[in-house]
């Protein structure tokens, strides 16, 4: 895995582990937040890595053409 790669997966980890804290505090009603502030992590990945060109996939293309 090149460092590329581990650095966007990294990146997806920490939103889905930010995603999923932000959701037990909002099903234990500790804040009142409406879901789509409690998903912004993910929806900030899934536009960085459309914006981007597509993010990992774009990466598995270009190493298959270097072949």
């Amino acid at each position: 895995m090149s460092r590329d790669q581990s650095i966007q997966a990294s990146g997806f980890y920490v939103a889905g582990l930010l995603c999923f804290v932000l959701a037990v505090l909002k099903l234990t009603m500790l804040v009142r937040w409406s879901w789509w502030r409690v998903l912004l992590p993910l929806w900030a990945l899934v536009c960085h890595s459309a914006l981007s060109g597509g993010g990992i996939p774009m990466a598995d293309r270009g190493e298959a053409s270097r072949r």
